[in-house]
């Protein structure tokens, strides 16, 4: 348990013996092993949450009831040349920090961490928090306009509402992977901030970074794909993504760009789309679906992203390529996918393709050499049919794998190389 139901807050509570290292249990008052003293907090500093209803709930104590702390044994007492009282007292311990705290104002919570709660000279552009802080309180930095940088501790797990808001002038904050919560307009209003990674983990409140750069940015390229969508028919899958169904006007022509809002090209998306002639698909897309640009006749330029994984049936074909470089990460050629594509010349097969499906080059009447690498332990009937001006394939297997089909190669008249890569 280290957030707080109620209010979010994180709470750090001990879990081993800074003594001896042994297992704390939950609300024990003294380590069961050597008796030292520990504290477990009951209430949350924040909201006054009680922490210990909270344990119940999750199962980590049985029932609320104080047992009494056990009588700490005496410790060995060590030499001088051992042990120096100064550097060990927790005053010591806790200096540095404190005189890392003096440009700040802030809660103390009892257990050696922190709260910031303001800044104490506002002519400060660049705000270091130190480890031991674990929040940044509610308003704390808001409407400083000189604020520039700040560089957060891994310490820190939450920025509370407003923290920084109206931080005009500030540009840049690490954030880390520790941190848990981002509050309600924490950076609103931070109209310079730019450049950003915020962890897919933390909770992010509203507004909370409603007009700075990075999110108007974030929101300009929203529309820009949205814009880009319009042309399509289209639907929204349940992780948010989009599955292209189609074009809604099959005569458009030239090149189309898919937006990055896309993970699907659905099947016969663009088939027969005579006008076509590029395509440009995004990382974002995983799959290509059957007949996804059959009888494309014009088109002649289209990338395979590296995200996709198989090439389905007919994908391509009847299609005006004349290269195509299949991606690692590929690993079937499906049934036909690239028949009839007439100019095709060159093509590239990765060595994670492990399966190349009947038909699939059938009638590529342009292609001259093809390379396919030991990988590949399924191969269909007739996969060269056609292939007229194919004169060599190279094969990585040092002879016929048995998953191969017998007429894998009929209706071929070129030359196969066994053990060649």
């Amino acid at each position: 348990m280290n957030v707080c139901y109620k209010c979010q807050k994180r709470i750090d509570q001990p879990q081993y013996c800074t003594e001896c290292g042994a297992a704390i249990p939950p609300f024990a008052e003294a380590c069961p092993s050597c008796g030292f003293a520990v504290h477990w907090m009951k209430f949350c500093p924040k909201c006054g949450n009680d922490l210990r209803e909270q344990a119940l709930e999750e199962g980590l104590i049985s029932e609320i009831a104080a047992s009494p702390a056990p009588t700490r044994p005496a410790p060995l007492s060590p030499s001088p040349a051992e042990y120096s009282p100064a550097e060990h007292s927790p005053a010591a311990e806790n200096a540095e920090l404190l005189r890392a705290l003096q440009p700040y104002t802030y809660d103390n919570n009892g257990d050696g961490t922190y709260v910031i709660t303001g800044l104490k000279n506002k002519y400060t552009a660049v705000i270091s928090i130190p480890e031991g802080v674990v929040a940044i309180g509610a308003n704390a930095f808001a409407g400083q306009l000189i604020v520039s940088q700040v560089k957060l501790a891994s310490t820190v797990v939450a920025i509370e509402a407003g923290a920084f808001k109206g931080c005009r002038s500030l540009r840049e904050i690490n954030i880390a992977d520790t941190l848990v919560m981002i509050g309600d307009s924490a950076f609103e209003g931070c109209v310079s901030l730019g450049e950003l990674s915020v962890p897919e983990t933390v909770y992010i409140g509203e507004k909370a970074f409603e007009n700075t750069k990075w999110y108007n940015d974030i929101e300009a390229e929203r529309k820009r794909q949205k814009d880009l969508l319009s042309i399509f028919a289209y639907e929204e899958l349940p992780d948010g993504t989009f599955k292209i169904n189609g074009l809604n006007n099959k005569s458009l022509g030239g090149r189309i760009e898919i937006p990055s809002c896309v993970s699907v090209i659905g099947e016969g998306a663009f088939r027969e789309c005579k006008q076509i002639s590029a395509v440009s698909i995004p990382e974002s897309v995983t799959m290509i679906e059957e007949c996804a640009f059959y009888e494309c006749v014009s088109l002649f330029s289209v990338n395979i992203p590296a995200s996709i994984t198989d090439i389905e049936r007919y994908a391509f074909s009847g299609t005006r390529i004349s290269s195509i470089s299949i991606p690692e990460g590929v690993k079937s050629i499906g049934y036909a996918a690239f028949f009839k594509c007439a100019a095709l010349n060159s093509i590239s097969i990765p060595s994670t393709v492990t399966s190349i499906g009947q038909y699939a080059f059938l009638n590529c009447a342009a292609l001259r050499q093809i390379s396919i690498p030991s990988s590949v332990f399924s191969m269909g009937n007739s996969v060269f049919s056609g292939c007229d001006a194919l004169t060599e394939i190279r094969c990585g297997a040092a002879s016929k794998p048995s998953g191969w089909d017998g007429g894998w190669n009929s209706s071929c008249n070129a030359t196969v190389r066994w053990g060649v890569r």
